[in-house]
């Protein structure tokens, strides 16, 4: 077994933490052009760990070797999340006058497609509850990339991780208390059946939602824990550019999943991999292709000129600033 290079350093004086969370991209890619290989060590969160930017590795430890990693997940972020399955071994006119953020308005909507689906909340009539909600998830969400220290304050200020675990508290009130009264509903826009437009071609849909998947996976990467003094650290961007197995990795090019890169879907990490892969991702990728196609379906989607796309990546891939794009109806009454 080849070595692996790199150092774990010294306990504290060593920990490459900082570095990290500071800009993961240019971590690894730093790092991956020092050793020369796309797996080095370093230490992380103060303990000794393999950060993996190879792309056979990674499949490799997501499938064969699953069974001897353990997640780390809930030691991590238990206090914020609780148990669950993951811890398991008018304003339509807003729309079209006026470039809205792309991020935002995604995100929204799938905020929106979720919470009509399992708890039956209509957006267009529960706006005091939709705000709210919305609200509490983003505060809960920014509990991931905190300092794990439950702080409240005199003055009512509180730490970011003391304020989402209040938020997942009244979160999981407002889930009991419309466990009663969900009713099964698609909000409007998702029942309407769906109209022929330019995006007939789901073979050529599919080839660019891989690749964007590819060049910009959501999360950053993941975290597995070997035994209690090591753990591995695992970069889906890196592994998705990984020129062993993409050709020009930094380049988009829909096209090479009709070509070299044909059987290699297996080789994308956003969901995970092996037995412990995402339970939900045939949801969301569904939810995805039914937002492609009814914005695409009713509106033309420019994006406005000379905006900053740079990206942030925790907790989650991102806009760094804010994205704006244009909606401009189309006239399908032809």
């Amino acid at each position: 077994m080849a070595t692996i290079p790199g150092s774990a350093g010294l306990p504290l004086l060593g920990d490459r933490s900082y570095d990290f969370y500071k800009d993961p991209v240019k971590f690894m890619e730093k790092n991956i052009s020092y050793y020369k290989n796309r797996n080095f060590i370093g230490r992380f969160l103060n303990k000794s760990t393999v950060f993996v930017g190879c792309n056979k590795t990674l499949k490799c430890l997501l499938t064969e070797e699953a069974d001897k990693l353990d997640l780390g997940y809930k030691m991590f972020m238990g206090d914020i999340y609780g148990d669950n399955i993951l811890f398991t071994d008018g304003e339509m006119n807003i729309y079209l006058r006026n470039p809205v953020c792309l991020y935002q308005t995604l995100k929204r909507m799938c905020i929106e497609v979720c919470l009509s689906l399992f708890l039956g909340i209509d957006f267009d009539t529960m706006t005091e509850l939709t705000e709210t909600i919305v609200s509490l998830t983003t505060t809960h969400w920014h509990g991931i990339i905190s300092v794990p220290v439950n702080l409240k304050f005199p003055i009512g200020g509180a730490s970011t991780f003391s304020k989402a675990l209040d938020a997942k508290a009244k979160l999981l009130d407002i889930i009991q208390n419309k466990k009663t009264s969900t009713s099964r509903h698609f909000p409007k826009n998702i029942q309407e059946d769906l109209q022929e437009s330019i995006l007939t071609d789901k073979g050529l849909r599919e080839r660019y939602m891989l690749e964007v998947q590819r060049m910009y996976p959501p999360f950053f990467g993941g975290r597995r824990v070997i035994n209690k003094g090591n753990a591995v650290v695992f970069s889906t961007y890196a592994t998705h550019r990984d020129p062993e197995v993409f050709d020009d990795p930094h380049q988009f090019q829909p096209q090479r999943w009709t070509e070299k890169n044909i059987n290699d879907k297996d080789k994308l990490f956003c969901f995970g991999s092996g037995p412990r892969c995402c339970v939900g991702q045939k949801l969301v990728w569904c939810i995805i292709d039914t937002i492609i196609d009814e914005m695409l379906t009713k509106f033309k989607v420019s994006l406005i000129d000379e905006q900053d796309l740079t990206h942030k990546w925790l907790p989650v891939s991102r806009p760094k600033n804010e994205v704006l794009v244009q909606f401009t109806e189309k006239d399908n009454s032809q």
